[in-house]
């Protein structure tokens, strides 16, 4: 989870939508709700059959519920359980099945009334409780949102429906409402959901800060509306909390606070610089770092003469305040001297500089991963890229079996040989499946048991 915290405040109150935010509202759920609505009604078709009709038409409902263009002008407000029974009253006409939709209709809301909870729902809101203001704004009816979170036991100063607000998400007036009750400014709140389209979009447009949880781990669209914070599990709102109250850059007498450079890949030291406020709130921007020159008294865009940039990853502070570390990803050599870093100075022995260690892998991914985009000739990885799938998978099959009889007969440096040689391969594997080695290293972390 990469967040700019330094770009971030401190909330005066955090928002929650409910369902697949707080509880889970899986279609598979659903489908288990409607085999029982099928025996309750003693009807005579596959649940998933009459999920998928009554789902077509609840989408619609959905769909054109809000005008996002114009919220003044969205349908006439209905509820969920009024909305829902007359799905069911259109799938039983199309259907032609003489069935009571009034009562399928209660027994869908009644659904939403026994929800399992998300266990780190559990363990995350009593400790966010009293420390900020907490709410609910759910796209939900009372009779089914109101029971959950009393039977969950869980605090929450405010507890809106969309039902008692008369207003659906992502209407601005439903962040509103849900704001006025709280006392809170909608700068000052966080808002928390799954949808990128309810949630995030109508977070923005009202100007508070939109965090998705996004447990499914999908990519964000073009399209989509851009979320400010991404988290996967709900405790990371806590943990995020915790370094922003600790964030708190100290400037020296000179209003200046030095900036170490590390590139974000290798991990190498690529100089130390000086920041002001100014040159800081730019960096955090992004996409660029900006420093403030010593020498020229002024904002010094780094990379803007050479065209070599430095792109930010994240920023770091140390424990006593007075000292960042910007990971970056540089666009070419950081140092004047046409040098990866003002640290490569070729009079220091190489025996005070640890070449030979695990992020050796890092770099030659990296430069496979440069490999892939400007496929220069005579380069053996480029034609190995170039090949596709099939052949590295065959080298990798290849050199696995070297290594294999490397390990049963050859010395000590023949089995290094052929173990860098299927390393070699594999990360060339990973990048053409666009595998990140980060993904590697989290797979490994949750193996060190």
């Amino acid at each position: 989870m990469e967040q700019k915290l330094l770009n971030l405040k401190y909330p005066q109150a955090i928002v929650f939508d409910c369902y697949e935010t707080l509880f889970e509202n899986s279609t598979e759920d659903w489908i288990i709700t409607f085999g029982e609505i099928i025996k309750d009604l003693h009807l005579d078709i596959p649940k998933e059959n009459l999920w998928e009709k009554w789902k077509f038409h609840e989408v619609n409902f959905r769909k054109n519920r809000t005008n996002i263009e114009n919220f003044e002008k969205s349908p006439k407000f209905i509820n969920y359980r009024q909305a829902w029974t007359d799905c069911f009253k259109k799938v039983f006409n199309d259907l032609n099945i003489n069935s009571d939709h009034l009562r399928a209709g209660f027994l869908a809301s009644m659904h939403m009334t026994n929800r399992p909870v998300f266990p780190e729902t559990l363990t995350a809101i009593p400790k966010l409780y009293g420390k900020v203001k907490l709410g609910i704004f759910s796209n939900a009816d009372e009779e089914g949102l109101q029971p959950l979170i009393k039977n969950s036991g869980l605090k929450f100063d405010k507890i809106i429906s969309s039902e008692k607000a008369k207003v659906y998400k992502p209407s601005s007036k439903a962040f509103l409402h849900i704001y006025k009750k709280l006392n809170v400014k909608p700068e000052n709140v966080w808002y928390v959901g799954d949808h990128l389209y309810d949630d995030i979009l109508g977070a923005h447009s009202v100007g508070s800060t939109a965090v998705w949880i996004n447990r499914k781990k999908s990519k964000v669209k073009t399209t989509d509306e851009k979320p400010d914070i991404i988290i996967e599990q709900l405790t990371e709102i806590c943990k995020i909390l915790k370094k922003i109250k600790n964030l708190n850059p100290k400037f020296n007498d000179e209003g200046l606070i030095t900036a170490v450079i590390q590139n974000q890949t290798t991990k190498k030291v690529l100089m130390v610089g000086y920041m002001n406020n100014e040159s800081l709130k730019l960096s955090l921007k992004g996409p660029d770092v900006w420093f403030f020159s010593r020498s020229r008294q002024k904002l010094w865009h780094k990379g803007e003469t050479s065209g070599n940039y430095l792109k930010i990853v994240d920023v770091l502070i140390d424990c006593d305040g007075d000292t960042l570390l910007i990971l970056v990803n540089p666009t070419g050599p950081t140092c004047h001297k046409n040098k990866e870093s003002c640290f490569d100075n070729v009079n220091h022995p190489s025996e005070f500089r640890k070449e030979h260690t695990p992020l050796i892998i890092d770099e030659i991914f990296s430069i496979i991963q440069d490999r892939a985009k400007k496929l220069p000739q005579n380069s053996y990885t480029a034609k190995l890229i170039k090949s596709g799938k099939g052949r590295i998978s065959q080298k990798i099959v290849e050199e696995s079996g070297e290594v294999a009889v490397a390990l049963m007969s050859q010395t000590k440096s023949e089995l290094s040989e052929e173990v860098a040689d299927l390393i070699f391969h594999v990360l060339v594997g990973l990048q053409i499946s666009g595998i990140e080695l980060t993904k590697i290293w989290e797979v490994l972390e949750k193996r060190k048991k």
